[in-house]
């Protein structure tokens, strides 16, 4: 438990740095997230074969704010919950979250068409674009990492570029 001391010394922290750094923050704060994280395909997985299952209908994927087009991409993804696998056989990306609660009921699933738009895309020519799109400063591209459980260790498995392409494997 934080004593109240601590807090306040750790509010204060925080406050200096805010003030110290308001204008980069400032700046971040205009620009819309770019999260290009395929762990958010968690909820979304099960999410679609549930309505999948209920309206028998193919579905058609649309995004605003695409991410790179990683999660329109979601039906091709396994995801493993308590042994059932959730994806086609060669699923090259395993998800494999903690769940609670019942587990929606798995359909077959067909996806007619995906598109994705982002109302304010990095232009990788920039390179404050391409600083963003590499916040760990580790390569070109956005990294593809995997965290071990238990003990949460993060193993590199490549990095992508803008467009969704492998760029290099670890």
């Amino acid at each position: 438990m934080i004593q109240l001391a601590d807090a306040d010394r750790f509010w204060q922290a925080v406050d200096k740095a805010m003030r110290a750094h308001s204008d980069h923050i400032i700046g971040w704060m205009k620009s819309p997230p770019q999260t290009n994280e395929i762990r958010r395909s968690n909820a979304l997985i099960p999410g679609f074969h549930l309505i999948a299952k209920k309206t028998d209908l193919p579905l058609v994927m649309s995004e605003i704010g695409a991410s790179t087009g990683l999660n329109l991409n979601w039906d091709l993804f396994a995801m493993e919950i308590d042994g059932p696998v959730w994806a086609p056989d060669d699923a090259r990306v395993r998800l494999a979250p903690e769940w609670r609660g019942p587990l929606p009921p798995m359909a077959d699933i067909k996806v007619l068409d995906r598109e994705g738009c982002d109302i304010k895309p990095l232009n990788p020519n920039d390179a404050a674009d391409r600083l963003r799109a590499e916040p760990d400063n580790r390569g070109e591209g956005a990294a593809i990492t995997l965290s071990l459980w238990p003990g949460g260790e993060a193993r590199n498995l490549g990095r992508m570029d803008f467009h969704g392409r492998w760029i290099e494997w670890f």
